[in-house]
Order: C-alpha cells, then sequence, then structure tokens
C-alpha cells in the first residue's frame, strides 16, 4: 500500500469516527500551508493546494505547537 493510500484510510476513519466533511495532512514551512493528502466532500480543496498560514486554521496548532 503506498502512502497516499495509507493517508486516506487514516483520514477517511477520522472523518468517520468525529463526523467531520474534511480531513487534511498539511505542510507547513514557515508561513507556507500546503494540502499533502485530503479526504473532503467538497471539491473545492485539492492535493497540492497552497495558502498563507495565516488563512488557516491551522495558525492557531502551528503557533502554540500542539492541539487544543
Amino acid at each position: 500500500m503506498s502512502l497516499t493510500q495509507e493517508l486516506l484510510g487514516i483520514l477517511r476513519q477520522g472523518k468517520a469516527a468525529f463526523g467531520l466533511a474534511v480531513g487534511i495532512v498539511s505542510q507547513i514551512e514557515g508561513q507556507d500551508y500546503r494540502v499533502v493528502a485530503i479526504d473532503s466532500d467538497y471539491e473545492e480543496f485539492r492535493v497540492g493546494d497552497a495558502y498563507e498560514l495565516g488563512d488557516t486554521y491551522c495558525l492557531d496548532v502551528a503557533l502554540k505547537r500542539r492541539v487544543s
């Protein structure tokens, strides 16, 4: 099984467990946020999409260096 397939499986399980519409694995470098893997009910997000970190919900996690 490829890494991509493994990530998609994990994302699907997480979405189901938490009742979410989107599961994302991202990479953050400095202020750049890039989608590495995604399982989404919405079509506007795709692997390879890039955003400014400050425009994402992940900014808080990145600043605190923890989830919560």
